[in-house]
């Protein structure tokens, strides 16, 4: 269980540096500026962030910017991540670059679709659960208040993935 953890935390940590690594060596900022910049009016930079936060955006263009920046970054780094993990695999054992292939697809996919539905599941658990009325809009409250808040929502958003993994994993695979 230990081992597990620890291994579970070192490659979430690997992920981050190979995040922030593909945030600055890959050049697709201003790619992203110049398609919101053309292609995405005031108006509608509002309707996209008031759906997401659920609330209005004061800089909806700047929100926007992040969103896309994020899911680009992901669509670089989830398979570079893939096969910088299975580069061990496949420079010692040199005959199963055909397996490796497929099983970097393989891993890549399933990294794909786990990390897009964790990202959903913390957004849909923000959308319902009531911060508003523990927390109501009009008080200021110290970064570190926040700072739990955002803890205890990714603990209750980890608590909640786990589950219905267990769930999914008890009744549809066998």
């Amino acid at each position: 269980m230990v081992t597990r953890l620890l291994t579970s935390t070192l490659k979430i940590l690997f992920f981050f540096i190979v995040m922030c690594v593909v945030d600055r060596l890959v050049p697709y900022h201003d790619l992203v500026k110049a398609f919101i910049n053309n292609h995405i009016g005031f108006y509608n930079a509002q309707a996209i962030a008031k759906f997401i936060l659920d609330e209005p955006d004061p800089e909806p263009y700047e929100s926007i910017y992040c969103y896309i920046c994020f899911f680009i970054n992901a669509l670089i780094s989830v398979p570079l991540f893939s096969l910088l993990l299975s580069l061990p695999k496949i420079i010692f054992f040199k005959g199963v670059w055909t397996k490796a292939r497929d099983n970097i697809l393989r891993e890549t996919m399933r990294r794909f679709k786990k990390l897009f539905s964790f990202i959903f599941l913390f957004w849909l658990l923000l959308k319902i659960f009531p911060y508003e009325l523990l927390f109501p809009t009009d008080g200021n409250y110290s970064s570190i208040i926040l700072s739990v808040v955002a803890g205890f929502h990714l603990i209750l958003t980890i608590a909640c993935y786990w589950f219905f993994i267990c769930l999914i994993k008890k009744y549809f695979v066998k």
